[in-house]
């Protein structure tokens, strides 16, 4: 039988396990072979046909997924323990910083709107390519989005990045450093978060300091009217003994 009679579930979700496990076959290292045919996995259906040409096509044109694929430097694993949620990440690289590949990939029928994934390096990462894209018979997904990392360490990394992840699917992120003009802005924005930061604290302090005084001008003011009163209660005393005498 064919794979795609041994899958589980519907007609659609072996369609969804089929591009998948096809997507994860080609953005995996190692050298690729699928004869001509094969790559319908036993099921005639054409947009499996047209996945298997964009990913060929992907293979080909991206550094990152062929230049490195016989040497460690060219993987890198984002996470490979998926903690019951089905889902493994990870870099494909080349000798350039710019060409990196984020692939994410979501082995389980669950959908997850806001999933965090640590990352190595700060900068834009734009999903270039998903196996749920309506061309391929998915349910249609929007490439045009850009993620930007968050200076928030995750997974053992300095920076994350929040994507939503579509149940069995697979996509592919390239990856952008920020321009220097764009690195000058952040920084700025930082200063300028740094200097709220401070002038909040300062104003805390002020307002602190404030109502220390005022307390303390409070208890000397309260001090004082107890004097006056000891004071007054030792000339009632003076009187009541005075007039005694009288």
């Amino acid at each position: 039988g064919s794979l795609y009679a041994l899958m589980p579930g519907d007609e659609d979700k072996k369609l969804k396990n089929i591009r998948l496990t096809l997507s994860f076959y080609m953005c995996h290292p190692g050298k690729k072979l699928i004869f001509m045919g094969q790559e319908a996995l036993g099921n005639p259906d054409s947009n499996i046909a047209k996945l298997s040409m964009t990913l060929n096509k992907m293979y080909l044109d991206l550094p990152a997924l062929h230049d490195l694929d016989r040497f460690a430097t060219g993987f890198e694993w984002i996470n490979c323990i998926d903690h019951g949620d089905g889902i493994i990440s990870f870099l494909r690289k080349d000798d350039f910083f710019d060409h990196t590949i984020f692939v994410v990939c979501n082995f389980s029928d669950k959908e997850y709107p806001s999933y965090k994934f640590g990352v190595p390096y700060e900068g834009k990462y734009k999903m270039i390519f998903c196996s749920e894209e309506k061309q391929f018979g998915g349910i249609g997904v929007t490439l045009s989005k850009v993620k930007e990392t968050k200076e928030e360490e995750f997974d053992g990394r300095n920076n994350s990045l929040t994507l939503k992840v579509l149940p069995l699917s697979i996509a592919f992120y390239q990856y952008t450093p920020y321009s220097e003009e764009e690195l000058l802005q952040i920084a700025e924005k930082k200063v300028q978060k740094i200097k709220e930061k401070l002038e909040k604290e300062a104003i805390k302090k002020a307002k602190k300091l404030k109502n220390l005084s005022l307390k303390e001008e409070l208890e000397t003011k309260v001090n004082e009217a107890d004097l006056l009163i000891l004071k007054g209660k030792e000339v009632q005393k003076q009187i009541k003994v005075t007039s005694k005498r009288k």
